[in-house]
């Protein structure tokens, strides 16, 4: 008869909090998938042939149930292992149970002390790990079913928009807003989640990474499927509407399920935030971005030109030097006057437009010459100019940002020009 300890699959949410002590939960971890399979012994008979994974997100749970056919490889003896469901994520799992066969077992927790390294000539000791363990026989070429389920509460984030194609990283503002920027409760009111599912942790079974997965998502009231504004892998789900799942079915284990969703109302809430001229320039970008408005060479919606209304003279704020600084805040500013100004402007609105054209002036006269003065103290040589809290700039691209401010202030001007020789006209 063979023994070994091999690893099925772990449920990880990305939240950074302490864990307290106890067999519910481990100390405060990285953010990592899995645990070194140093650490562990590889079953070479057992295999690892599917999982089937059904997640159920909500604000306060996300409901798992993970079901894993397992095979004995050895057509001529048993074997008998210890399984490990790995428990040592940041948010320990909750109403844990195990069936084997369709029979109800029980699972006990036990701590896999870290292993002490060195980095250079200093000794560190590894993290202690928290596995949720059972004992398993294998009769010779015998298939076994086990079946967990639990959960995990949700990892609360204020940033939930949507990602750039193709890439996992956030198109969000480079800081969370601040939440001065915003009224006072309406932070909560626009939070999401995100949770996910680690499949990476099967891959010390006999067969390695190979093998099926299907991972269903079950939306529903508490999470809507138009609510999801993250999800990973970004391709291969299919869509059920009379279901209302998602469903992805992949043939390996190395890799990770994500999603993210928002909170109903946050374009709603913080419209009419902005209309009562609440929200600070990093809430207002946030919102321009949650209306499909994303890059500052991007011509607007009409909702987010709408938005960027309420941003500016004459229906918003007027001009203010603060507008001109930190970088970003000032590129910002200058995408939003120019798309209001040309909208008034080829719309008729011919009042709007020349308010719209009298404070964008100004703007651009103060960010032309602060850019200026940041480029005569970039030193010889240097390719980038210090924009102040951090942020550096290109310096090719700092130059092109100055000469395209300068032609829009001299079309500025120039229509102004005109417009006040119509004026004169019409009152002769």
């Amino acid at each position: 008869m063979k023994t070994a300890t091999a690893t099925l699959l772990a449920m990880i949410t990305m939240a950074a909090i302490c864990l307290a002590d106890g067999p519910e939960s481990g100390p405060r971890l990285d953010p990592v998938n899995i645990a070194p399979k140093d650490d562990f012994l590889n079953s070479d008979t057992i295999t690892l042939l599917s999982v089937d994974v059904d997640l159920t997100p909500s604000p306060q749970q996300n409901k798992v149930t993970a079901v894993f056919c397992l095979e004995n490889n050895d057509a001529h003896s048993e074997t008998q292992l210890d399984v490990g469901f790995p428990s040592y994520n940041y948010v320990p799992m909750k109403d844990f149970s195990l069936e084997i066969d369709g029979k109800s077992e029980k699972a006990e927790v036990r701590k896999i002390d870290g292993v002490t390294y060195k980095i250079g000539d200093r000794e560190r000791k590894g993290r202690d790990l928290y596995w949720m363990c059972w004992p398993m026989k294998f009769s010779a070429g015998q298939k076994r079913t086990v079946k967990v389920s639990y959960w995990v509460q949700p990892v609360a984030e204020w940033r939930v928009l949507k990602p750039e194609k193709g890439n996992r990283t956030y198109a969000a503002l480079e800081q969370p807003p601040d939440p001065k920027q915003l009224p006072a409760n309406l932070a909560e009111k626009l939070g999401g989640y995100k949770s996910g599912y680690v499949l990476s942790t099967g891959t010390g079974w006999q067969g390695g990474e190979k093998g099926k997965a299907t991972i269903r998502i079950h939306y529903g009231p508490d999470c809507r499927k138009e609510q999801i504004t993250w999800l990973y892998p970004d391709k291969g789900w299919t869509y059920d509407k009379q279901a209302d799942t998602d469903t992805i079915v992949l043939g390996e284990y190395k890799t990770e399920i994500i999603y993210s969703w928002g909170m109903p109302d946050q374009v709603k809430l913080l419209r009419e935030a902005m209309e009562n001229k609440q929200l600070g320039v990093e809430a207002q970008r946030y919102l321009l971005r949650l209306l499909g408005w994303e890059q500052f060479d991007q011509k607007p919606g009409r909702e987010a030109l709408d938005a960027m209304a309420c941003m500016v003279a004459p229906v918003g704020a007027t001009f203010d030097p603060s507008q001109t600084e930190p970088y970003l805040s000032a590129r910002l500013y200058q995408a939003v006057y120019q798309n209001v100004f040309e909208h008034y402007k080829s719309s008729g609105q011919a009042d709007k437009a020349g308010a719209a054209a009298g404070q964008y002036g100004l703007f651009l006269k103060a960010v032309t010459e602060k850019w200026q003065e940041k480029m005569k103290g970039v030193k010889e040589g240097s390719r980038v100019a210090d924009m102040g809290e951090g942020y550096r700039v290109n310096v090719k691209e700092l130059k092109k940002q100055i000469d395209a401010a300068e032609t829009q202030r001299s079309g500025v001007e120039e229509f102004l020009k005109g417009n006040a020789g119509k004026k004169e006209s019409n009152g002769k």
